[in-house]
């Protein structure tokens, strides 16, 4: 949903008798993010109803719905590609904060940092395939074959295990050891301690006395609340490090370069799928400070050196101070220098902001808890993204890319004063 209109919208504008307006293509970068603000608040107000598992079959049928609708715009009526991203959105807004609840309650205390990173870098598969199809194809054959894959992924969910608090809140401890025992890879007596634990917070949780998520929210303690504070300002400043723009526009932004679009697509996403491996493969080695800091100052310096690349296009353009036959003007018109800048910038994202705030979501509070957490933080989560991504054609028009990169460098350094 995020990366597809990178390599759609180039598609689209030459698909059109007439042009589409700048107006039309930050909706079509940006309309997904309004249907996953929905389909967060939606998993928010479910989330006493359905479990984990039984949402992200929901997300599955919805999911493929939008993408059959965004394929049908391609033959028929443009305008129909809005409904099926925002089904789309509202699909990838349900089920991120149920797919934190579900991987919480499979993975135990002791790895959650590794198989949160599994869950980004499941992210950065679907961006590279997304993005590479996009190049390849035209944008309705890119819709067709995405929703023919989420056909099979739909059906493939029905696969997925019950977890084992799932299975303790029906009453089936039996199953629960057995599924603890396929899980940690162990044998019985190594997991009787867990499956006794899961089995007293789940009477624990029985006893209490249900409350509105309103009254959750009022009852926070300040530890709490300083947590869900903590995480907001992490989802800020991952969504303020530019890359959902950067990802949404990406053949736009850096289209005044000479770099192809597929090597801009290839060089992006699989950045974004070898770095969020490596940073599964240390997660637990490292604090999440540590990463968050290394994250923004990659970002930093990287986003940094996008604005000196293209104020010297700009000057090189105007025929301005700074030359091709300069020193400086050389090392910022080379294509190693942005490629370079590219992939360090993709590293820094996915060693830090990408997967971190899904650990500490996961790490700091209960799988009780993330009901109303996760369905704020998520809501922040796509109210930032749409935000970000709606404003980058305004920004773009009205300041240039060169201001826009300052900007966002200036914000990654304060996130690691922060």
């Amino acid at each position: 949903m995020a990366a597809w209109p990178a390599t759609a919208l180039p598609s689209i504008r030459n698909s059109l008798d007439s042009s589409l307006s700048i107006e039309s293509q930050s909706w079509i970068g940006s309309t997904g993010h309004v249907g996953a603000l929905a389909g967060t608040i939606f998993s928010v107000l479910i989330s006493r109803y359905i479990n984990a598992r039984q949402g992200l079959l929901l997300c599955g049928g919805i999911s493929f719905i939008g993408w059959a609708l965004i394929f049908i715009s391609s033959w028929s009526s443009l305008y129909l590609i809005y409904p099926g991203m925002v089904l789309v959105g509202w699909s990838c807004g349900l089920s991120c904060p149920l797919s934190s609840i579900y991987v919480s309650e499979l993975a135990g205390r002791g790895n959650k940092g590794m198989v949160t990173s599994i869950f980004n870098l499941n992210l950065t598969t679907g961006i590279l395939f997304a993005n590479v199809l996009g190049v390849m194809v035209e944008w309705r054959y890119s819709s067709l074959t995405i929703t023919i894959v989420h056909a099979f992924l739909f059906f493939s969910l029905f696969a997925l295990l019950p977890s084992p608090d799932e299975l303790a809140r029906v009453g089936d401890r039996d199953k629960m050891v057995m599924t603890l025992i396929k899980l940690r890879n162990t044998e019985e007596e190594n997991v009787i301690k867990e499956a006794d634990l899961i089995t007293k917070n789940t009477e624990d949780m029985k006893k209490e006395v249900k409350r509105s998520h309103i009254n959750k929210i009022k009852e926070m303690d300040k530890a709490q609340i300083k947590n869900c504070g903590i995480l907001l300002i992490v989802i800020s400043f991952s969504h303020l490090s530019g890359i959902f723009a950067v990802s949404a526009f990406l053949l736009d932004i850096f289209s005044s370069t000479d770099i192809s679009s597929v090597v801009l697509v290839l060089v992006s996403s699989f950045s974004e799928m070898v770095f969020s491996f490596v940073q599964m493969a240390v997660a637990d080695r490292l604090g999440r400070k540590v990463f968050l800091v290394i994250s923004g100052l990659g970002s930093c310096l990287t986003t940094a050196a996008f604005a000196a690349i293209f104020w010297n296009l700009d000057n090189n353009d105007q025929k301005s101070a700074v030359s091709e036959s300069s020193v400086l003007g050389s090392i910022l018109s080379s294509n190693i220098l942005l490629v370079s800048c590219l992939i360090l910038y993709f590293l820094s994202f996915n060693m830090g902001f990408g997967p971190v705030k899904f650990t500490l979501l996961s790490e700091m509070f209960t799988p009780t808890d993330q009901e109303t957490i996760a369905g704020i933080c998520h809501t922040w989560h796509w109210m930032m993204g749409f935000i970000v991504v709606k404003m980058f054609h305004f920004m773009f028009v009205n300041f240039g890319l060169v201001i826009i990169f300052i900007s966002i460098s200036t914000t990654c350094l304060a996130s690691v004063v922060f």
